[in-house]
């Protein structure tokens, strides 16, 4: 594909690899969005056969609910979504702007 990807290639495993597997713990959410788009992020792949029993078994439905997030291909135990245009902060979880 002679695209850069941010888990490097082979064995080796540059830094930013690390920081990355630290920010997309929470996937998706604000921290790791920025953190993906900051790093020019535009395509995410989820390897959906392997989700059961791991924190991202819903990842899925909450990128679905994401707003921005487009499903652009799926197949056989993967998707994959297009996340340029993801807002940063879900509007469900900005606080309100109005004061009570």
């Amino acid at each position: 594909h002679h695209r850069p990807i941010l888990n490097g290639y082979g064995a080796f495993h540059p830094e930013r690899y690390w920081q990355m597997v630290r920010a997309v713990q929470s996937f998706p959410s604000p921290e790791s969005m920025t953190w993906l788009r900051s790093h020019d992020t535009d395509t995410v792949v989820v390897q959906t056969g392997y989700l059961d029993g791991t924190p991202w078994a819903d990842v899925v439905t909450r990128l679905r609910a994401w707003p921005g997030v487009r499903e652009i291909a799926h197949g056989r135990g993967v998707r994959v979504y297009d996340i340029k245009d993801a807002e940063l902060i879900p509007r469900a979880t900005t606080p309100s702007s109005n004061p009570s």
